[in-house]
């Protein structure tokens, strides 16, 4: 099953998690500004994956992000549920 870390906040992580609920994708989300172990969890991810790169440069957070069960992180969500199609 899918990690999603983002906000109740983000408009990207709104649309994310109704996306993946419309489409049957399990998840579980972890709200980052929920408790502080959820964001420095969210934080060490962040600070130790390249899959952030691209967010960085543009000066976002990089939310929504998404780990899968094998580890592998990424942020196109929408990426993501055209490959599932």
């Amino acid at each position: 099953m899918l990690k999603v870390y983002g906000t109740k906040i983000c408009p990207d992580c709104i649309a994310c998690e109704a996306s993946f609920k419309k489409y049957g994708i399990g998840y579980e989300f972890v709200n980052i500004f929920a408790t502080m172990p959820d964001f420095k969890e969210f934080l060490r991810l962040r600070d130790a994956s390249p899959a952030f790169a691209h967010a960085k440069e543009q000066g976002s957070a990089g939310i929504p992000a998404c780990v899968k069960e094998d580890g592998e992180i990424f942020t196109d969500w929408e990426g993501f549920l055209k490959d599932q199609a």
